[in-house]
């Protein structure tokens, strides 16, 4: 929380409680009307500052929602419509002066787009240059032709320039924008008081618009008023350099000081949002309407070691980073035609250790009613739910332990991911009986043995019992626990053939089998037995596994540590064995990979934990 404050801090003061309000401050302190709506043939009003909703006889609550060309006369509606249209549809700002009831309004329509270029909404900005209208047509009444030609090319500062750069007209209002007489100026160069960085831009403008009569494109530059403050100027240069009357360049000028703030202001939330995507923990990526990934957050990288340079831009199924390419692409053409359709597990192909599995939230983002992109906050449950290899559907695995622990941890982290369980049991001690509370899980208990005459007929109801449950259930797991018991209860070939049986339906219905039971209470004939019937757990499979003794020694570590409930972090792996932050963090990597430790979150910080496949490897060479 105090890092997002921090963020927050950075670019909006304290004593405003969010954007929003700043903003709403910010354009009521405007001494303009203000307006943002939407730019579509609605033109729903957004945002509203004090000063139109005055200049409409309304308050900001009567305006917002509503269409703003319902507060106009129709002559002017139409003007106003005409001309929002027109900058929508060229995506250059709209200028118009339309007069009401005895007073003229200077009207500006600017458009706002999102990356596909679509129109989302309007920015009006009207200004009352009643004083300033009245007074030019006074003086058009003694002016020559010469000023008549040049207020019809007009715009907020007129500046009329030779070829040779310098100032032979200024408006008067140059001394409300920058603070200068006309008589100040007149005869200098124009290039004289604009900011050293922007002169070259300045130049290079003004010897096109005397090489291309007939150039309308717009310039930003920065120029200084006469308290040497420097203002955003954006003009635009007219070569009438021909024309008998004016024989020089116009350059209509206006203060964009404050769109140039908004625009940064923009681009400050902007990076304030990209700041907050990168900093998260989750795993964050967008994918558009191509197929395209257009986000990669930095989470995102440091799991896969695909770098956003690297991935963004490119289409999903060309990046090769996801195992179940089709399962993705069929999720995201239902999204982008609007169908309901769900998608929980990605498995990601890492260039830094091996495959990764990531659990899913995915959002559609709609603009007018169309799905754009889709958000896709991903978490790691690789190492934290075990699976190095997934478990495959049709097959039936053995886990080799005496606690419970390990087969309800999996069994949850299975139902909490959409698969319907079926976990039968002799007995499920009270700190476990939340598992009854599972909405994707059935509990079942065995029967009395003592009371039972007839073993097969108490096997065969399971068998029932589990092939009606497999034929109801979507994506079904089924968890026969202590099955020792069971082999200590009944003649051992008779639960062998109850187990063949119940591994055929298994394998025919696509379900997932996990069998428990204490290793010490099996001998070692029926132990083999067994192991060719089942596979090994993913996770307790250490063949494959090759420490050398610095990593060794971490996780001998850990598990020490563990013993005495003491929480262990990176830090004090670096602290114990002196090394490095960085080496810490690599050897660590190399006990996540192969599943030897899992990481678990507590308030901000990850603590180590010994596996159940890292306590099984410490077993093997006597460490435990």
């Amino acid at each position: 929380m105090s890092k997002t404050h921090d963020l927050i801090n950075e670019y909006i003061p304290l004593e405003f409680d969010s954007f929003s309000s700043f903003f709403d401050l910010f354009i009521d302190s405007l001494p303009f009307l203000v307006m943002i709506c939407e730019a579509k043939a609605d033109f729903k009003i957004i945002k509203v500052n004090a000063l139109m909703a005055k200049s409409l006889g309304k308050t900001k609550e009567e305006l917002i929602g509503n269409n703003v060309l319902d507060y106009f006369p129709k002559k002017v509606a139409e003007i106003r419509k005409k001309h929002a249209e027109a900058a929508v549809k060229t995506n250059k700002p709209s200028r118009f002066i339309d007069e009401r009831n005895g007073r003229f309004f200077s009207n500006e329509f600017y458009t706002f787009r999102n990356k596909n270029e679509e129109v989302i909404f309007g920015l009006i900005i009207v200004r009352d240059i009643t004083t300033e209208k009245k007074a030019e047509q006074k003086k058009l009444q003694h002016k020559e032709l010469y000023y008549e030609s040049l207020i019809e090319n007009s715009m907020d500062l007129i500046t009329v320039i030779d070829n040779k750069g310098t100032i032979l007209y200024e408006s008067n209002s140059l001394k409300n924008i920058l603070g200068f007489k006309a008589s100040d100026r007149i005869g200098k160069k124009t290039f004289e008081h604009i900011h050293p960085d922007d002169i070259e831009r300045v130049r290079q403008y003004f010897n096109e618009i005397i090489q291309k009569p007939g150039l309308t494109s717009k310039l930003m530059y920065r120029i200084k008023d006469a308290k040497n403050k420097y203002h955003y100027f954006e003009s635009i240069g007219n070569n009438q350099l021909k024309n008998n009357i004016i024989k020089g360049l116009i350059v209509n000028s206006r203060d964009a000081t404050e769109q140039q703030k908004f625009k940064e202001t923009l681009s400050k939330q902007k990076r304030f949002l990209d700041n907050m995507v990168n900093s998260t923990c989750e795993i964050i990526f967008t994918v558009d309407r191509n197929h395209e990934i257009s986000l990669w957050n930095e989470a995102a990288t440091q799991n896969t070691g695909h770098s956003k340079k690297t991935v963004v831009g490119r289409k999903l199924k060309l990046t090769h980073l996801f195992e179940n390419q089709s399962e993705i692409h069929n999720y995201l053409q239902a999204i982008f035609s609007d169908k309901d359709s769900t998608l929980r597990q990605l498995i990601v192909n890492s260039s830094i250790g091996g495959k990764r599995l990531w659990s899913v939230s995915a959002s559609a983002v709609k603009s007018e009613g169309i799905v754009t992109d889709v958000v896709f906050v991903c978490q790691d449950i690789t190492h934290q739910d075990q699976v190095h290899g997934r478990l495959i559907p049709g097959k039936s695995y053995i886990i080799y332990d005496a606690s419970l622990e390990s087969l309800i941890n999996i069994f949850k982290g299975l139902t909490e991911n959409g698969w319907k369980g079926f976990f039968i049991t002799r007995k499920i001690p009270e700190e476990y009986m939340t598992l009854c509370k599972e909405p994707q899980a059935t509990l079942s208990l065995y029967n009395s043995f003592a009371s039972s005459n007839s073993p097969s007929s108490f096997l065969k109801k399971i068998l029932e019992d589990t092939k009606k449950f497999i034929t109801k259930n979507k994506q079904p797991i089924i968890c026969l626990d202590r099955i020792d018991y069971l082999i200590a209860r009944f003649d051992f070939n008779e639960v062998l053939n109850f187990l063949y049986h119940l591994n055929d339906i298994i394998r025919k219905q696509h379900a997932l089998l996990l069998v428990r039971f204490n290793r010490a209470l099996i001998s070692s004939e029926q132990l083999g037995y067994l192991s060719e019937e089942f596979s090994t757990l993913p996770s307790q499979q250490i063949n494959d596994v090759y420490l050398e003794d610095f990593l060794y020694n971490i996780l001998d570590y850990i598990f020490k540590e563990n013993s005495k409930n003491v929480f262990v972090s990176q830090k004090h792996i670096c602290s114990h064995f002196s090394i490095s932050k960085a080496t810490a963090q690599k050897r660590i990597e190399h006990l996540h990979t192969y599943g030897l430790i899992i990481s678990q979150k507590h308030g901000r910080s990850k603590f180590l934990y010994v596996s159940d496949k890292g306590k099984e490897l410490l077993r093997q060479r006597k460490a435990i």
